[in-house]
């Protein structure tokens, strides 16, 4: 699948090809400058340095429109106001709720399934493979970082993907930062120890990025996110069974880890930049999962996901998605008239235009987006605006600030929200716990004196368009 996907990007002009770039800050550094650009390509690194030639790294995958459109399976779709749209109206929870619907498909390897070959005992080497140093302050080379880290309760049940970074701490083993012990994986593998064994974890490092990024996004317990990727799909995902792990190794793998995790075997990790921009949780102790068996093709190609300051290589297909289950939630919580929502910079950002119906209508989308399931956690500021203002635009939004928000009455603080341990405010959390403190804004005209409130100067959205056409030459032919 990542093959395919990597094809069909590069016949729709989204992919480059980049030769002879260094592992050690190079890649990192070439791939956060993509990030950066109005229209990021998806970068495909090869002829590393130091590397065999065919061993490489992807990075910015679902970095645009169309790309993460075509890793959902949605033709046609190039902007992001149609791929929200794609996804709203409860699309992304009807793919949920269908999982069930698309048990895993237990095949045999053989010569046309699971085309990698396993490395075990003196064949061990994390080193041979380009896992790149991103920036120069990380602690060590991550060779996770957009991965699929696949784990499994000790009596069998659903398997769990989940993206936690990833560093290699020697050749035979890597450390694994599950965040805090609530995730689904680090459940797993704490059932696992309070049953007194070592828990079993294959880390899909090269595979599918469907399923890295919804390994990333909050799917309810109990459902695996391999079968959420197999219901977007269409088709059940082939799975072959480990006879080491007992876990399902997905059969279109480019790089597997197999191993175990045992309780107290813990290491130093990070730092690590992170989705805020900074090294906020550096130097911790974190799980070690011992490599008893590496998976590979020939010439594996491992899923890059850089986090930065933003905007970072992996903050748009997130901010999507999340954006799209935000307005869901907000519908299902009856608030009426949400005209669209835009989330961005890891969470910390919503903006929630609606068309007013009644007085406080605003503050009311603003309360409950800062509170529902998508945006309960690590939230900062929640602007409300006008149904006139794109929730995307930074600087249609500040306008909306300054010319519509009273600071001293449509100002709101919460306290004690659902923090993080990446907030780089975290220092300011007290002992033990990770609040943070919120702003709710109130940008939107006020209801009961829309008539007085002076109108906009602008050009009317219709007569835009229609210019638009007939000045192509001028404007470009969007």
């Amino acid at each position: 699948m990542l093959r395919d996907l990597i094809s069909l990007f590069e016949q729709a002009g989204e992919l480059r090809r980049v030769c002879g770039a260094s592992a050690i800050e190079e890649i990192g550094a070439l791939t956060e400058m993509n990030a950066k650009r109005e229209k990021p390509h998806a970068l495909l690194f090869d002829e590393i340095q130091g590397y065999p030639a065919g061993y490489r790294v992807f990075s910015g995958m679902l970095d645009s429109p169309l790309r993460l459109a075509t890793a959902l399976g949605f033709e046609g779709v190039d902007s992001t106001e149609a791929l929200l749209a794609k996804l709203e109206n409860g699309r992304l929870q009807r793919w949920i709720d269908e999982a069930e619907s698309y048990p895993l498909e237990e095949v045999e390897r053989d010569g046309d399934v699971l085309h990698i070959s396993p490395c075990e005992s003196s064949g061990l080497n994390l080193d041979s493979f380009p896992a790149p140093l991103w920036h120069s302050g990380d602690g060590g080379r991550y060779i996770g970082t957009a991965c699929s880290i696949l784990t499994q309760g000790p009596d069998g049940g659903w398997v769990n993907a989940g993206c936690y970074r990833t560093m290699i701490k020697d050749p035979e083993s890597v450390t694994i930062s599950f965040s805090t012990t609530s995730r689904h994986g680090r459940a797993h593998v704490g059932a696992w120890w309070d049953a007194g064994r070592s828990a079993p974890v294959a880390i899909v490092v090269g595979g599918d990025p469907l399923l890295a990024q919804i390994a990333g996004v909050e799917v309810p317990f109990g459902i695996s996110e391999l079968q959420v990727a197999a219901a977007i799909r269409r088709k059940p995902m082939r799975v072959v069974k480990s006879d080491l792990t007992g876990l399902p190794i997905p059969a279109d793998a480019e790089l597997v880890l197999e191993g175990f995790i045992s309780a107290g075997d813990e290491s130093e990790e990070g730092p690590f930049g992170e989705a805020t921009g900074y090294y906020a949780s550096a130097h911790k102790l974190v799980p070690v999962a011992r490599i008893q068996r590496i998976w590979h093709r020939k010439d594996p190609i491992i899923l890059g996901g850089l986090p930065s300051k933003p905007p970072h290589d992996f903050e748009y297909p997130y901010a999507v998605i999340r954006s799209a289950l935000m307005k869901d939630s907000l519908k299902a919580a009856g608030v009426t008239g949400v005209h669209a929502v835009w989330t961005s910079f890891s969470r910390q950002w919503t903006v929630v235009s609606v068309k007013q119906e009644h007085p406080g209508h605003g503050r009311q989308a603003a309360y409950i987006a800062a509170n529902c399931g998508p945006g309960a956690y690590f939230s900062r500021y929640v602007v409300a605006v006008d149904h006139d203002i794109n929730p995307q635009s930074v600087s249609e939004v500040l306008w909306a600030i300054l010319t519509r928000a009273d600071p001293g009455s449509d100002i709101e603080i919460t306290r004690k929200g659902w923090g993080s341990p990446i907030d780089p405010m975290g220092n300011l959390f007290p002992e033990g716990h990770m609040y943070n403190t919120r702003a709710i804004i109130d940008a939107t005209i006020p209801y009961t004196k829309r008539d007085l409130f002076p109108k906009v100067a602008t050009v009317d959205p219709d007569r835009m368009r229609e210019l638009s056409v007939k000045w192509a030459d001028l404007f470009g032919s969007r």
